[in-house]
Order: C-alpha cells, then structure tokens, then sequence
C-alpha cells in the first residue's frame, strides 16, 4: 500500500509540473525564446540544486516518463525520415554524421588527456561526447513548424548519430579496458570480445524496431480513425521501448526504425 501511494504521489507531482511547464513555456515564448528555454529553467528551478521540490528518489520513480518521452522522440525522428528523403541528402549526410561524431570524441578525448594524462580517463569521456539528446532539438523543430532540406537533415544528424556513438563507446570502453588490465598486469587483451556488445546492440536495436515496426504496419493499415490510430501508436511505442529497456539497447535506435 506505501508503495503505491508514492506511486500516485510521484503521478500527481508529475502532473503538476506538466501544467506549470506548461504556463513557464508560454512565458518563455513572451520573451521571444523557445518554450524548451522555460522548460529547462523550471526544471533547474525545481531540482535538487535548487528548491527540491524534486528530489533524486522522485526523480527515480519518475524516469519511465522520460524514457517514453524519450521514444515518442525518437518515433517522430523516424517518422520524418524516408529512404527518398536520406537518398536527396546524399553522401553529405553521412559526412556530416560521422565528422560531428568523431571530431566530439577526438577534441574531448585530447582536453582530457591534455589537463590529466589519463588516458583511459579521456577515453572514456571522449566517448560520451558524440552523444547527443535528441528531444531539446525535436522540439524546437516541432514548434517553429520548420520545413526543408536542413530540417530532414537535423532529424538523420540526431537520430542515426546515436547508434554511430554506440560504437564508439565500445571501441573506447574496449581500448580503456585493454589499457588498464596491461598497466595493471603487463598482459595485453584483444579487442575483438569487447567489441562485440556495442555491435550487438546496434544490431539488435534495428531488428526489433524492424519487427515491431512491421507488427504495427499490419495493425494499423486495417484501421481508418485517427484515434484509433493513434492509440496503435501509443502502444507500439511503449512495447518498443520496454523491449529496450529489458534488453538493454538503444530506446532511440529501436524506436527510429
């Protein structure tokens, strides 16, 4: 019974703060900003570096919305997206994505290196660095209704830079690994073995995006309202993003395809 009073107490929190963010976006938007820019001062404002009113166990309870958040995100990064479109953009596209990529993890890798000389230390952070959140740029699309060759290009940036970071984590994650068992015993690893997760996880993020994906196409050819509709979308949304998180892959990734 305690359990589901904090559930319903975390909910009704939950709800609240959707209607003052709600009013602090408008706000926002008087001031000429982007309603993410309210969004983000409310949520400082109400962390717990500032009034607390949320606090790291809350926060805890609450990350499923986030997550799903998260997936209706990336659902409508993928929804954007086309096999006609991606060919328009060309091999720029691919420029654009594995550049910004690497050279985040190359500048970040070599500061930390620079300032510490640890060099699993900046490997690790370098790998973080191409890693991007793709909700804050979504948004600002969604609501300035922009249209166009850079917008389809901002939605493949930030949708496939994602998986591209998968594998360079794993690369960096297996190159710290190696370091500091040799540093440690003077014995060297191979990488191939390490490796092998963040593949899998690439892999396995498409296959079953590509099966729910199909499973929801089926589904929602044979129905003609757009609420219903609607309600098939909400679904497979939460079935692919719980698939993930059970199977730890990419909820973006997954849900994208």
């Amino acid at each position: 019974m305690e359990h589901s009073g904090f559930e319903l107490s975390a909910l009704a929190l939950a709800g609240g703060i959707a209607i003052v963010g709600f009013y602090t976006g408008h706000i926002a938007k008087r001031f000429l900003l982007p309603s993410l820019i309210g969004y983000m001062i409310l949520g400082v404002l109400i962390g717990p570096s500032a009034l607390g009113v949320l606090n790291h166990d809350t926060m805890d309870s609450m990350s499923f919305i986030a997550d799903v958040a998260l997936g209706f995100v990336a659902f409508s990064i993928g929804t954007e997206l086309s096999l006609t479109a991606l060919r328009r953009l060309g091999y720029g596209i691919i420029v654009i994505i594995v550049t910004e990529s690497f050279l985040a993890f190359g500048i970040v890798t070599a500061a930390i290196y620079f300032i510490w000389h640890d060099l699993p230390m900046a490997l690790l952070f370098g790998a973080m660095a191409p890693a991007s959140a793709p909700a804050g740029t979504v948004a600002v699309i969604h609501e300035l209704k922009a249209k166009g060759t850079l917008t389809k290009a901002l939605y493949a940036v930030v949708g496939f830079d994602d998986g591209l970071a998968i594998i360079i984590f794993g690369f960096a994650l297996a190159i710290a690994k190696s370091t500091l068992i040799f540093n440690e015993t003077g014995e060297e690893t191979s990488l191939l073995p390490l490796l092998v997760g963040p593949a899998q996880e690439v892999v396995l993020s498409v296959v079953v995006g590509t099966i729910v994906g199909f499973g929801f196409c089926q589904l929602a050819r044979k129905l003609r309202h757009k609420q219903e509709i609607f309600i098939m979308v909400f679904g497979a949304v939460l079935v692919a993003t719980g698939l993930s998180l059970q199977f730890h892959l990419s909820l973006i990734l997954t849900n994208m395809v």
